[in-house]
């Protein structure tokens, strides 16, 4: 995937050329004070950190409650290229509105068209953890916990991490799913385990499940109780009709 450029339909917002190669670096001037060498402003404002958040807004992110708020009519457009195609992805500030190269897209279909799109590789993979949105987060790192480590992102459990990553590397991740699967299946014979320990019922079906003579033998005569009891169960008349006439005070 290489970026081309982000614009609005709004003419205040000037639009994003990315270079064809190489590295696209956004640039503010800073004025320093005549009276002293100290800075007045510096290059804040110019719009880096909001130029990448509109293209994770145009490339499927979750809706910012701010553009939501203040800027929900307003159409960013995300013009990339991917395998010699070109794609104009557009969306509202409020991420209703979604258009591929003029195709109306609704918010869940265009998560999946991302997915199956085949941009990491991951189409027809149907890998728990690997997603379009997963794997783009690392290299276009919007929020600033996620800088803190190069390999793990925000919220992102050791296990994520180390799929995302090993899978971006191409590196074997069958060794790392089987590793999940194995811990999955050891929690759950420790539960089955715990729930034996703790409960009689449980573990007297368990021991007596090896002899289904003697637990026949069991439940006829269980059946037979619970049917004596049951037919010998009356309400008493006084709980029928109730404290008639009689005060509680």
């Amino acid at each position: 995937m290489r970026l081309i450029s982000l614009s609005c339909d709004q003419q205040s917002f000037k639009t994003l050329y990315f270079k064809p190669t190489g590295i696209t670096f956004i640039l503010g001037n800073s004025a320093y004070s005549k009276e002293s060498t100290r800075v007045d402003s510096s290059a804040n404002g110019v719009g880096k950190t909001l130029a990448l958040g509109l293209i994770h807004h145009c490339l499927g992110a979750n809706v910012d409650k701010t553009l939501a708020t203040v800027i929900p009519d307003w159409i960013f457009t995300l013009e990339f290229e991917h395998k010699d195609k070109i794609f104009k992805v557009s969306r509202s500030g409020d991420g209703k509105k979604i258009t591929i190269n003029g195709e109306f897209y609704k918010p869940t279909k265009f998560i999946e068209w991302l997915d199956t799109h085949d941009f990491f590789s991951i189409n027809g993979k149907e890998i728990k953890g690997l997603t379009f949105r997963s794997l783009y987060k690392r290299f276009a790192r919007y929020k600033r916990e996620d800088c803190l480590d190069p390999i793990q992102l925000y919220k992102e459990s050791d296990y994520e991490a180390l799929l995302r990553t090993s899978f971006l590397l191409g590196l074997d991740i069958s060794l790392i799913l089987n590793k999940k699967q194995n811990k999955a299946d050891l929690d759950k014979i420790n539960h089955y385990i715990k729930n034996w320990e703790n409960d009689p019922i449980l573990k007297d079906m368990i021991t007596t499940g090896t002899q289904p003579k003697l637990r026949c033998t069991w439940l006829n005569r269980e059946i037979s109780k619970l049917e004596n009891d049951l037919q010998e169960f009356q309400i008493a008349e006084m709980n029928r009709t109730g404290f008639v006439g009689e005060s509680i005070f």
